[in-house]
């Protein structure tokens, strides 16, 4: 009787739980997207940008980074660099900060 108890308790709250999550909507009116921007110069980073403040990786590109950058003013701009073949990707991803 107990167990049936207990293993009731646990299927309510994972039933609850489950109820509880929902999925992020579209960005609203008011909520910016973030844009991509083509550089410039292919094998040069503005220094507008700002400043270098994180370097990431992905598992599933191994050959990739991922360079972070963050202005003055708050943008932060995130592009890729091959480190096997050694350039830089020709798109970068800007997201602008309230």
């Amino acid at each position: 009787m107990a167990k049936r108890l207990g293993l009731c308790l646990i299927l309510s709250a994972i039933l609850v739980l489950a109820a509880s999550c929902s999925r992020y909507g579209e960005p609203g009116p008011g909520e910016q997207k973030s844009v991509i921007v083509k550089l410039a110069e292919p094998d040069a980073i503005p220094a507008s940008w700002g400043k270098l403040v994180a370097v990431s990786s992905v598992t599933s590109a191994e050959d990739w980074v991922q360079l972070w950058f963050q202005d003055e003013g708050g943008t932060i701009r995130m592009t890729r660099y091959n480190v096997h073949d050694r350039f830089l990707s020709t798109q970068a991803i800007e997201i602008h900060r309230n």
